[in-house]
């Protein structure tokens, strides 16, 4: 009995060790809440792309909620595709948004991190929905779909859970938001209520510095982009994702992007969080992959543009394009017209043969 009993003690004590190393959280792990509303839930019929339903192995998501296809658990983490919010009650496999494309981007540009997602969208709710204690839920929505109440701060409860879940695993690296359709009059006080979210963010999960913050523009020019341009001004690595000569598509066309718009968009979202997370002291070592870029892939804004690495650091003018030592084997650029205001293009090269 003694011997069973010292036996049952030291499997015990085992169990606890392995756990304790099992929930240590990993640099490598970086972690991104996607919140806001329809954009990021998905685009009501916009089909997702082949690319977008295929799985990669250091894209993660931290499940909506429980769904048949793709088979998911809500709140276990599941190999990423789309459609990201499966199980909200929407329109089911027909939906696509720049949540996902945003990770691949990331998982390639990092190559020594695993990137997990956090899907939070909301379709149809204003930036007060998500408010700690006094959030309000709008049109009846309150999530998980499709169990909708009325509970004031719901969703702001839900959200930091699925946030504290998250960092067991990784480490919280920023926030992709947008928002903003249904406050479109607010003007200068939208960015004074997302900072809200963000403060009770940083203090319950909690974080102990500042993550980067990148909301996007809304379609088309909305009264709110100029305010949405302005994120640097309220956060300390806070920027902003041009909506800048995109285009709508599916149910909804005023609203929503249509699939090459939420593509173009994911890649602007990952130049600005590139950017933020380097600042932030956030990116650790990378491993270069066997990537080239060539001039041709550039050829046709010819001397006409600025080139620089994804995480904002430039590198050459156009002219410098045409020869093959400029680029760097296994480096991602951003190519930019040099024209003010003109929109970043993320260049992801062909692999090496």
């Amino acid at each position: 009995m003694i011997k069973r009993r010292m036996f049952i003690s030291a499997a015990a004590v085992l169990g606890l060790l392995a756990g304790n190393l099992q929930a240590e959280p990993s640099p490598n792990f970086k972690v991104f809440l996607c919140f806001g509303q329809s954009n990021i839930s998905g685009g009501d019929g916009v089909t997702p792309g082949t690319d977008e339903k295929k799985t990669t192995d250091r894209v993660m998501a931290l499940a909506f909620n429980s769904c048949s296809n793709p088979s998911w658990q809500k709140d276990t983490w599941v190999p990423a595709r789309e459609p990201l919010h499966c199980g909200d009650g929407g329109s089911g496999n027909n939906t696509m948004g720049p949540c996902y494309v945003f990770g691949k981007i990331m998982a390639d540009s990092l190559p020594n991190d695993t990137i997990g997602l956090i899907p939070c969208g909301q379709s149809g709710v204003n930036i007060e929905h998500f408010f700690k204690g006094t959030g309000t839920c709008n049109a009846g929505y309150c999530v998980p779909y499709p169990n909708k109440n009325n509970t004031p701060g719901l969703v702001y409860d839900w959200m930091l859970k699925k946030c504290q879940k998250a960092v067991e695993r990784g480490v919280f690296a920023g926030i992709f938001l947008h928002q903003g359709e249904s406050n479109t009059g607010d003007g200068a006080a939208w960015l004074t209520k997302v900072k809200t979210i963000y403060d009770d963010l940083k203090k319950d999960i909690p974080l102990a510095k500042d993550v980067p913050i990148v909301a996007g523009q809304l379609l088309g020019n909305s009264a709110l982009n100029s305010t949405i341009a302005n994120m640097s001004t309220k956060f300390t690595f806070g920027s902003y994702a041009s909506s800048s000569g995109l285009q709508g598509g599916g149910t909804y066309a005023s609203l929503h992007f249509n699939q090459a718009g939420y593509r173009t968009l994911a890649q602007r979202y990952a130049v600005e969080m590139m950017k933020g997370l380097r600042a932030a002291g956030l990116v650790t070592g990378t491993k270069p992959q066997q990537r080239v870029i060539s001039a041709a892939s550039v050829g046709s804004l010819q001397d006409n543009a600025n080139v620089y690495a994804l995480d904002g650091k430039f590198i050459s003018t156009g002219a410098v394009m045409t020869h093959a030592t400029s680029f760097r084997p296994g480096n991602i650029y951003v190519v930019a017209n040099k024209t003010a205001g003109s929109s970043a293009k993320l260049m992801i090269a062909p692999t090496a043969r």
